[in-house]
């Protein structure tokens, strides 16, 4: 249950942090 957790923040963290870099990759 809670690696169950952990794995999803982590998935969800990373899809954020490469979305980030996209928008800022997108800007410039």
């Amino acid at each position: 249950f809670g690696a169950g957790i952990d794995t999803n923040i982590e998935l969800a963290s990373i899809k954020a942090l490469v979305s980030a870099l996209n928008r800022a990759l997108a800007k410039h």
